[in-house]
């Protein structure tokens, strides 16, 4: 992938505040994921019981989507996320509905880690970010 869509939400904010950052590629993505202040966002959240600090990337040319939203555990900052791409309706339903989503279970990411699944989708690296998750 060389340029997705990157939108963000702020920690604290509205859940319907989303702000769209265009098309962007990797450099930008990462950049951008380092300077966000995760931890005072999450604070802020837990706070106010209003939205996460998230981060969302979406590939419209192959309708997949990656988004990380960070919270406090204790002290600890982590990450919850989501990786849902498109596949084909299992034998009959194929006929029915074509394709459809899947959006398997993953583990809460530490920072680290979740700026490396930010890569790994950003490189199109769909096995290896499936592993990682």
């Amino acid at each position: 992938m060389t340029s997705i869509k990157m939108t963000e939400q702020f920690g604290g904010a509205d859940f319907e505040k989303v702000e769209d950052h265009g098309l962007a590629e990797l450099e930008r993505v990462l950049g951008h994921f380092d300077q966000k202040p995760w931890h005072s966002e999450a604070v802020t959240a837990a706070q106010t019981e209003m939205c996460a600090p998230t981060l969302s990337l979406e590939d419209p040319t192959s309708d997949k989507l990656f988004w990380v939203s960070a919270y406090l555990a204790g002290d600890k900052l982590r990450f919850v996320n989501e990786y849902r791409y498109p596949i084909e309706s299992p034998g009959w339903l194929s006929k029915l509905r074509g394709k459809t989503h899947e959006s398997p279970r993953t583990r809460e990411l530490t920072e680290a880690e979740a700026r490396e699944a930010l890569a790994l989708f950003m490189g199109g690296k769909h096995d290896a970010l499936l592993k990682h998750l």
